[in-house]
This record gives C-alpha cells, sequence and structure tokens, in this order.
C-alpha cells in the first residue's frame, strides 16, 4: 500500500526536506536508554531478585507500544528556518514568527498563518490562544491516499517541539491539501526552529465501520493467557502478541 506525499516540482527539485518514516527520527535519549533500570544495570537480565522471587525492573524502552507509537507512520518536517521572538509583557504571553522567501514561482506561501479566537470561542482550544490567534503550519506537502484510506494527524510526542499540532483524521484519499493548526509550546525568548524539524505524525489507516459490544471475558482463557505471559521473564509481548508493523 502507497501513501503519496506531493509538492510542486520547483520544491522537489530544491530539495527541501521531505517526510520522513517516524523510525528515522526516534527521539536520542530514547536511542541511549539502557532496557534495564536503574538498581541493577550490573546484570544481564531487566530483572532483580528480592526476598528470592524475581521482580522485573525495565525502563520505557522495554515497552513495544510505545516503540510502536514512535515508529508509527511518517513525520512531516519544516521547510525552512523559522525565527521566533516570544515572551510575555505584563503577564500576556505574545509570539512572532518570522522567515525569509523561498522564492518559489508557485508564490512566496508563508510557512505560519493564524485563525481567529473568534472561530475557537466557547472550545478548550480558547485558552490557548496568543494576541487572540492560535496559529497553524501551512504544508506545502499534498497527503494522498488510495481509496477507503485515510490519515490521522498528531503531534510530535515523547521528545521536544514547539509546535503542538492539533490532533485530527482527515479523507486523504478525496481531499489532499492540509495546514496544521498549533499550540506554541516553544521557549520564550528568541530563537530559531531549525529547517527539518518534525511537525506532525501522519499515520494512514483503512476506513472500516466498527460497532461496540460489552460482555464479559472469559476466566478460563484470562487464566490460561497469564500462565503463557507468566513463562517469560522479559519481552513477553513481543514474544506472544506483537505484530511487525512497516513504514518505508
Amino acid at each position: 500500500m502507497n501513501l503519496s506525499f506531493k509538492i510542486p516540482n520547483d520544491m522537489l527539485i530544491a530539495n527541501i526536506p521531505h517526510p520522513v518514516p517516524m523510525s528515522k527520527i526516534i527521539p536520542e535519549w530514547y536511542k541511549k536508554m539502557s532496557l534495564l533500570g536503574q538498581r541493577n544495570t550490573e546484570t544481564t537480565l531487566p530483572v532483580a531478585s528480592e526476598g528470592g522471587q524475581l521482580v522485573v525492573n525495565k525502563s520505557i524502552k522495554n515497552c513495544i507500544p510505545v516503540r510502536d507509537y514512535l515508529t508509527a507512520g511518517y513525520a512531516i518536517l519544516t521547510q525552512q528556518d523559522i525565527a521566533v521572538d516570544s515572551g510575555i509583557v505584563d503577564n500576556i504571553p505574545y509570539v512572532g514568527f518570522n522567515w525569509s522567501d523561498l522564492g518559489s514561482r508557485h508564490g512566496s506561501t508563508p510557512p505560519i498563518s493564524s485563525h481567529s479566537v473568534r472561530q475557537l470561542e466557547g472550545s478548550v482550544l480558547e485558552k490557548d490562544c496568543i494576541q487572540g490567534e492560535i496559529f497553524k503550519i501551512l504544508s506545502p506537502w499534498k497527503v494522498v491516499t488510495p481509496p477507503g484510506y485515510s490519515c490521522l494527524f498528531l503531534p510530535i510526542d515523547y521528545q521536544e517541539c514547539p509546535f503542538d499540532a492539533l490532533p485530527a483524521v482527515v479523507d486523504t484519499d478525496n481531499y489532499h491539501d492540509i495546514n496544521y493548526p498549533f499550540r506554541y509550546r516553544g521557549l520564550i525568548g528568541q530563537y530559531t526552529i531549525p529547517i527539518g524539524t518534525p511537525i506532525v505524525q501522519v499515520i494512514p489507516f483503512k476506513r472500516e465501520d466498527w460497532e461496540m459490544k460489552v460482555s464479559a471475558y472469559d476466566e478460563d482463557e484470562r487464566s490460561a493467557a497469564n500462565i503463557r505471559a507468566g513463562a517469560y521473564l522479559h519481552q513477553m509481548y513481543l514474544k506472544l502478541f506483537h505484530k511487525r508493523k512497516t513504514y518505508r
């Protein structure tokens, strides 16, 4: 299955940062973290002995669901350096953005625009407005999926990102021009967000109809599952339950 990111040809030739698989932007803290906890780093397994019982002593790096989230889908990156000037005056926050003109023959579309607070009145987002606005990233990338597939757009999580993109679902088999409203979560002061900074996570999925059901679980099945899981000292979920997902 293919997900396409499309852009004007001159920008493609200019080799501005392309979207990348999320596996390419795994945060450094995660890469450096040990699988073991802090109490027994001299052992070879993520377990410790307490009163004759083996006690699991693992870091978050052992959590396969977290790893699957970190590597799910694709990341859209900033296309240019963005200068930021933010602060607080008389207890009122402010933030301004600046950038260079990319010089595209398609026009100098700014990387950041905004929506008025009037579009958010009465919502939980109203408090996140700065100077009466909530900002949005104007992306040059069109996102295209096959018929029957949509995309979930999420903020970049588990790492520092000044753009807290608002989550949304778009039917990208029919609609492709997507911009990304965000809550500003950056530093106070003057600094530059460098070109190639991840700004949004894109996860394609197949649209299907679902119906919720509520029922009791089977006690024997649960007991059997616990017995199977208890046979492993570590990586139980990976060995018994995990299914590989691939995003290239």
